[in-house]
């Protein structure tokens, strides 16, 4: 699946396409509405006014919008990914390739991001929620994980 800004949304094995509150039904919703382009999600006005600040519209994203995406609509919800038992500040962690990954809670929209420790515990960076891959050059060495 593509948004209108033409990134590719991996679809989960275990994706359920029946109900609207699904990552798959929002991300198709949002693919629907704005008609692609540049200035998806700017306001006339934005639009018009080129070389003006951003508005806030522009931070959401087309699957989660300006909150913080849960589980379900992230690449965690595939098969790749084993839950765990242990949660980090009530994101639960999961496990894939002796990696852990788990939800950053302080971010949304478009700053949403995985955390990825090795195993460890020591960070190995920032990853994207819908893809999995880590962004380059995110580790920190003050970031530990304990189970």
């Amino acid at each position: 699946m593509t948004t209108p800004e033409g990134i590719k949304i991996p679809v989960p094995n275990n994706a359920v396409n029946a109900g609207k509150d699904s990552w798959l039904h929002q991300a198709k919703k949002a693919g629907k509405s704005g008609g692609g382009g540049k200035n998806v999600g700017k306001t006339k006005d934005a639009v018009s006014k080129a070389g003006s600040a951003q508005n806030d519209s522009d931070l959401s994203h087309p699957v989660w919008g300006d909150k913080v995406p849960n589980d379900k609509q992230t690449i965690l919800a595939s098969k790749e990914f084993q839950r765990t038992n242990f949660t980090f500040q009530k994101a639960r962690i999961y496990k894939k390739d002796n990696q852990f990954y788990y939800r950053d809670q302080l971010h949304n929209g478009k700053g949403a991001h995985l955390e990825v420790f090795d195993q460890r515990g020591n960070h190995l960076g920032e990853a994207d929620p819908l893809t999995g891959k880590l962004y380059p050059r995110t580790a920190d060495p003050d970031k530990t994980l304990r189970m």
